[in-house]
């Protein structure tokens, strides 16, 4: 069987987007969603996914399945998610570039402006050849894009967005809160994403050992995608 095991939500930028399932050894986890990550009107993501919901056969059966369009936006969506250093989330929308029209992407974008997703969409297309072109024509472009989008497209570790997020936070009480919990999560997180699993090595305290360690590693990097945001806020 498996079991529910939520990551904080400091580090899903206080939006939780998801449900980790995760078998009691740790081995195998899956992320059951209820919304779609990087949107500002998450609250109206699936009603505007099955309005347009178009209907497939898979395996004999009617499956409703996002529109095209609503597709077209995912993946440029899922490619800024990941960022960068990625590869098979930017190979999907080289494909989805490559195949889909102007009129597809147009759609797209009012889906997009539906779901306060157009900076993140603008921001998603640019990380692919061609991208950058189909943004120009839809006239759509990152402003009103959040600090954690920006550090996702610029391919940032993922210890710099939470951090981020933690020094965001309005008071020093949920700062300091935001602090332990990316230092030291629940043991159940840990079953669902310690790279030590199935066994979890040497215990939780061997997992809360690697993620310290990874923690450490990714920090300098980290480090530098901030002062890189900073000097661009700065910039204009």
């Amino acid at each position: 069987g498996i079991r529910t095991s939520d990551p904080p939500k400091i580090e899903l930028g206080g939006r939780p987007h998801a449900t980790s399932w995760a078998r009691p050894d740790g081995s195998g986890s899956i992320d059951l969603h209820w919304t779609i990550p990087d949107t500002g009107a998450a609250e109206r993501a699936w009603s505007v996914v099955w309005r347009d919901a178009e209907v497939v056969s898979l395996a004999g059966c009617d499956v409703r399945v996002g529109s095209t369009a609503f597709r077209a936006l995912n993946v440029a969506l899922h490619a800024v998610h990941h960022g960068p250093a990625e590869p098979k989330p930017l190979e999907d929308l080289r494909r989805a570039i490559d195949q889909l029209d102007d009129d597809t992407w147009n759609a797209a974008s009012r889906i997009a402006e539906e779901l306060d997703a157009v900076a993140a969409m603008n921001l998603g297309l640019r990380l692919v050849p061609g991208g950058a072109e189909v943004a120009e024509r839809l006239g759509i472009d990152a402003t009103g894009a959040t600090r954690n989008l920006l550090l996702l497209a610029d391919g940032a570790p993922h210890v710099a967005r939470s951090w981020s997020t933690v020094l965001e936070q309005p008071t020093w009480r949920r700062r300091l809160h935001g602090a332990w919990l990316l230092a030291f999560p629940t043991a159940d997180h840990l079953r669902a994403w310690d790279r030590g699993s199935p066994a979890l090595r040497g215990g939780v305290a061997g997992a809360y050992w690697r993620r310290l360690r990874r923690g450490a590693s990714a920090l300098p990097a980290a480090v530098r995608g901030l002062a890189r945001l900073r000097r661009r806020q700065e910039d204009g």
